[in-house]
């Protein structure tokens, strides 16, 4: 019988079949992983932990994502279609521009029944999901064969990631815990000690926190396949690829609305990841901030962190393979494939074009046409990485804590700046009446200014009255139109146009008509209610 080290079997090589992993953890060891990761997660998010509703991170995204997820609350226990949001109203292609979030709504039910508010959930659960994300990096890394040292590691460095602080005002995309989990059932399920249906209730899960994920995530089932078959056989090749698509067919009464609406991008106007990205730190780290170069521009964040490269490189360039990983191979295979598509149509080396990159042989299929940003399938080709520091680390507690320091230390922005979430005194005053629909002028015509729009979504959390305003990934067809009409009002035109889409309220913001009832002057700019009357709510 082969001796045991470090919690996992050995091996002798990249991706050994004598190294099953299979590790199942105890209950402390867990539960140490789960106070380690939330710990992190609340230190790299700091003070969202503490004081939750104190601010945002933003008030863009974070006000429109605290938003929806208020109103598929709101759906949900009232027994309404959360797909049916109370905006763009008038506008027959609303439906499907924007990530479903149902799957955080599902996980901050408990916080709202407790009695908290929309924006304390919201920032609760982004802190949560990062937790979740770093515990299952743990539960994969124990999977695949590292000891508990190593597989703690893995975790802690996975929710220290920057790639997760250029994103903090994307609350889908902390979702990551649920592929990795998903990803981890995928070879239990090829072991034979795991249940496929686990597998699709996660895909179904990705799918109703974040659509980026959902494509990437089959994706990486997809490349398992072979491996799968290797493993297991024809009966764990059908189990994966049947479970995986019965969690996407699950979903599909939820996307059909995503499948009319979704922009589809043209290949070159895809975003490109500069590659000075996988040595770039992210701006935020008090540490390295200032060492991130000037073209390595956007939301791109690939560099892993110093403790978790010198451990996969400790990893892959020792003589001895006898420390294999299980599933070494495939988990190779996915750092190649999604740098690859991480890296966006065209490949860009410190400001340099220097060609066509493989995105684009995938651009063009179904579901990939709608990303606009590969980047974020970065996580994907980072967790092989975070493993094989990990399977280094295994057996090496003082190493693998002391990483876990360096990758806090790294990344560590500092008490993240907040932005003031105070609806405005008007949504108060709608909240204490019953229009069937308002309008707030002036109306934005296009995204080139959405914290306006997202502001007015957040104050819509106390009454949710349907508005003609609204805000999405993309805009519906007729909305530009709209907008350019209404912001001429008093003109007959828009006075018409309000009758026909049955608006009883207007509120105007920056500006006081004659005929105005309330005016609230404590802000900046005036605002004011018009009462228009009881009209037929109407489509354009």
């Amino acid at each position: 019988m082969a001796r045991r080290t470090g919690g996992a079997r050995r091996g002798s090589g990249f991706g050994s079949r004598r190294n099953r992993g299979d590790a199942r953890p105890g209950f402390v060891e867990t539960a140490t992983a789960i106070l380690l990761c939330s710990a992190l997660a609340a230190a790299v998010t700091w003070p969202l932990a503490a004081h939750p509703a104190s601010g945002v991170h933003d008030g863009t995204d974070t006000f429109f994502n605290t938003w929806l997820m208020a109103w598929n609350h709101e759906a949900l226990t009232s027994l309404q279609n959360p797909l049916d949001a109370p905006i763009f109203e008038g506008q027959p292609d609303a439906g499907g521009r924007s990530d479903l979030l149902l799957t955080q709504t599902l996980a901050a039910m408990p916080l709202r029944f407790a009695g908290l508010g929309p924006l304390a959930a919201h920032n609760l659960v982004l802190v949560l999901s990062l937790a979740f994300s770093g515990l299952a990096a743990y539960l994969l890394a124990r999977q695949v064969g590292c000891g508990r040292a190593g597989a703690l590691f893995a975790g802690g460095a996975f929710v220290c990631l920057p790639f997760f602080q250029s994103h903090l005002w994307h609350i889908q995309l902390f979702s990551a815990g649920l592929s990795v989990m998903a990803l981890m059932q995928a070879f239990r399920i090829a072991s034979g000690s795991g249940r496929g249906f686990w597998l699709g209730i996660l895909v179904a899960l990705q799918c109703m926190a974040s659509l980026y994920y959902l494509v990437f995530l089959d994706l990486a089932i997809l490349l398992y396949l072979p491996w799968a078959a290797k493993r297991g056989g024809g009966k764990a090749l059908l189990g994966t690829g049947l479970w995986m698509l019965a969690g996407n067919a699950v979903c599909i009464p939820l996307l059909l609305g995503h499948i009319e609406s979704a922009a589809s991008w043209q290949v070159d106007t895809m975003a490109s990841a500069d590659l000075s990205a996988l040595v770039s730190p992210w701006s935020s780290s008090m540490l390295l901030g200032s060492l991130r170069p000037a073209s390595t521009l956007g939301e791109i964040a690939f560099w892993p962190g110093l403790a978790v490269v010198a451990g996969a490189l400790a990893w892959v360039l020792r003589r001895s393979r006898k420390d294999g990983m299980a599933g070494g191979w495939f988990l190779a295979a996915a750092f190649l494939l999604f740098l690859a598509v991480s890296s966006g149509p065209t490949i860009v080396f410190f400001g340099r074009q220097l060609g066509p990159g493989p995105w684009r042989l995938l651009a063009g299929l179904p579901g990939f046409s709608s990303i606009r940003l590969p980047s974020r399938a970065a996580f994907l080709f980072l967790l092989p990485v975070v493993l094989a520091a990990g399977r280094a680390l295994s057996g090496k507690p003082v190493l693998a804590f002391a990483g876990i320091a360096l990758c806090l230390a790294e990344v560590w922005p500092g008490p993240m700046p907040l932005v003031d979430a105070t609806p405005e005194r008007f949504h108060g005053w709608l909240a204490a009446r019953d229009f069937s629909r308002i309008a707030i002028l002036p109306v934005r015509a296009d995204l080139s200014d959405p914290s306006y729009e997202c502001g007015n979504l957040l104050g819509q959390t106390l009454h949710f009255t349907p508005t003609v305003n609204g805000y999405g990934t993309s805009l519906p067809g007729g909305y530009a139109e709209t907008a350019e009409i209404l912001n001429t009002w008093p003109s007959p035109r828009a006075d018409s146009l309000l009758d026909e889409l049955g608006v009883e309220c207007l509120i105007c913001r920056g500006f006081v008509p004659p005929e105005a009832d309330p005016v609230w002057t404590s802000g900046p700019r005036p605002v004011s209610a018009v009462v228009l009357g009881r009209r037929p709510a109407g489509g354009v």
